[in-house]
């Protein structure tokens, strides 16, 4: 899905290697504000196309009122199958935990979900940890049995953030 429009201005952190994507940024271009998904793993997203999920990212920011979006990522391993990710020798990606940090206090609302995937490595609880840490007041959209935040994805439109952390 092409995005570049003269109205959408977006830019991303890759690693040199470009196999890890430490943030993506669309600007809408009005509004106000920020919000940041935290999601499981970079996908083909890029500054220039969309994958499925960063779409529906964008159409609940703009639904939502605010300028700019922000996608990060527990896991900053650019993967379409989370089985790749896993089997990466680093999935987190040097500069990530920064990149987490930085968006999710810069943003005016923060939504956790990175859905089951976030139990590999305990990483879901990490992060969630460091959020609280850095007394960030993030939001989900359900929480899976498994207590990790559910994937966007395949959840309904009209669901509306909940209080997390």
């Amino acid at each position: 899905m092409d995005i570049k429009t003269s109205a959408i201005k977006s830019e991303a952190d890759f690693s040199d290697c470009m196999k890890y994507r430490y943030s993506l940024v669309r600007d809408f271009g009005k509004g106000d504000g920020m919000m940041n998904f935290i999601m499981l793993n970079p996908s083909t997203a890029n500054e220039a196309f969309n994958d499925p999920t960063v779409h529906r990212c964008e159409m609940r920011t703009i639904d939502s009122g605010y300028r700019y979006m922000v996608v990060t990522n527990i896991f900053a391993f650019r993967a379409t199958d989370p089985s790749d990710m896993r089997a990466s020798v680093d999935p987190i990606g040097t500069k990530n935990n920064e990149a987490i940090r930085f968006f999710a206090n810069k943003a005016s609302e923060v939504i956790c979900a990175w859905g089951e995937h976030g139990l590999f490595v305990n990483r879901g609880q990490f992060v969630k940890e460091m959020l609280l840490r850095e007394k960030v007041k993030a939001k989900i959209l359900k929480l899976n049995k498994s207590g990790e935040p559910a994937h966007p994805l395949y959840l309904p439109k009209a669901l509306v953030p909940s209080a997390w952390l």
